[in-house]
């Protein structure tokens, strides 16, 4: 199973409506010159049917080439912005760019709902980690996100 796939997996199994996944932009960065293998794609779900929210990690080489990707889709993106991290110099560092409405700060629930999930999903979510953090942007530190997961939302 390649990344998009596990991206296409997962977010199938926490959207409440699931066709979303038939709108999703796969967003891929080809190298410069476009002789070489492409980098990895990330799965953006629009906002729609019950989702009004969403939002990608990116690593901050590839943030433009995304956004502009994310672009040529815009009329089921909107209201784009970039939140940019301040460790970006760090090599495991990840910009956020999210569209739609903005998530809740300080409550989880409602961020994860905005972001389409079904009930079900958030109190599985909440059972597997046990408690009940502060959602840090669009990451969501094991309250929403599997060791592998925490690109596409």
């Amino acid at each position: 199973m390649d990344h998009t796939d596990e991206q296409y997996a997962l977010l199938s199994s926490r959207l409440k409506v699931r066709g979303l996944l038939e709108k999703a932009a796969l967003l891929t960065v080809h190298p410069e010159g476009g002789t070489a293998v492409p980098l990895p794609a990330w799965l953006a779900v629009p906002v729609g049917e019950g989702r009004v929210s969403g939002c990608l990690m990116v690593p901050p080489p590839l943030l433009l080439d995304v956004l502009d990707a994310l672009g040529e889709q815009s009329s089921d993106f909107p209201t784009i912005r970039v939140y940019r991290s301040i460790h970006s110099l760090d090599p495991g560092s990840l910009h956020r760019i999210g569209w739609g409405e903005r998530l809740p700060r300080d409550d989880p629930d409602t961020a994860l709902r905005q972001l389409g999930y079904h009930d079900a999903a958030i109190q599985s979510l909440r059972d597997a980690s046990g408690t009940t953090p502060k959602p840090v942007n669009c990451r969501f530190p094991a309250y929403a996100r599997g060791e592998a997961d925490g690109v596409a939302w």
